[in-house]
């Protein structure tokens, strides 16, 4: 279904997702024009496929611009849980940490889970409150579903154990995440 901009767009997700995997930045053209053909049949009211443009910007750590794109589905669609992640992303990445922590308040809000509470604990970590990131990632493991998500969890939770000196508890974290 060549004329399918929604197939499009998530090919291009796809695309995005494929070249954070395997480390094969090939896959950041694919993706850019995947996107690119799902604008070009339905330019307007498509925020799935700006929503993808500002997930490969950030990839490409072109933050600025991963910022601009998510800001202008924001304001299409303020209840895109997704979006909101990648805008967060950008505002830590550029040092704009109070912008950061008020968008992922809202992303919390509106879907708790996994990829809320992960960006959560990242910004307790950010502020120096292990505690905290450590309480953070333990309700992402809780909510973890998907043998990817409970393994992120549990690699990220072995990293705040190792980071602390507790040897014993990362070993612990990283062979449940291995499994």
């Amino acid at each position: 279904l060549p004329d399918d901009w929604s197939a499009w767009s998530s090919l291009g997700s796809l695309y995005t997702v494929q070249a954070r995997l395997t480390a094969d930045p090939s896959y950041y053209g694919k993706a850019d024009g995947a996107f690119a053909t799902s604008l070009r049949l339905r330019p307007d009211d498509n925020t799935g496929a700006i929503t993808g443009q500002a997930t490969l910007a950030a990839s490409r750590h072109a933050f600025g611009e991963a910022l601009q794109l998510t800001q202008s589905v924001d304001t299409k669609d303020p209840y895109a849980a997704g979006n909101l992640g990648i805008m967060v992303d950008a505002l830590v990445e550029l040092g704009r940490y109070p912008e950061a922590f008020t968008a992922l308040q809202r992303m919390v809000d509106l879907k708790p889970g996994v990829a809320s509470y992960s960006r959560v604990s990242y910004s307790y970590e950010l502020r120096g409150d292990n505690a905290g990131a450590k309480f953070a990632l333990e309700r992402a493991l809780a909510v973890a579903q998907s043998p990817g998500d409970i393994a992120f969890a549990q690699q990220y939770l072995g990293e705040l154990a190792f980071n602390s000196g507790d040897l014993a508890t990362a070993e612990q974290h990283f062979a449940a995440g291995l499994e």
